[in-house]
């Protein structure tokens, strides 16, 4: 299984491309550098509170999806 920041990556990867946006234009939204996103992506950092609220403000998603679990597995599993 997974990790939760590979889950957390992977959400936020088909976010993304469901709103059409490259990593430069999130990262530039979220105001973190494109290598960040691409990093967080492929679930290799630890991303802090407040990258997730930017993140989230930037793709339009209730940051409470991303602290549960279940509800994450069964949101990337509908993908």
């Amino acid at each position: 299984m997974k990790n939760i920041y590979e889950i957390w990556g992977n959400l936020i990867r088909s976010k993304r491309k469901e709103l059409g946006y490259t990593q430069e234009v999130l990262a530039h939204l979220a105001s973190v550098s494109n290598v960040y996103i691409s990093k967080l992506e492929r679930g290799k950092v630890n991303p802090s509170c407040k990258v997730l609220e930017k993140l989230c403000g930037a793709l339009e998603m209730d940051i409470n999806c991303l602290f549960f679990r279940e509800k994450i597995i069964k949101v990337y599993q509908k993908k």
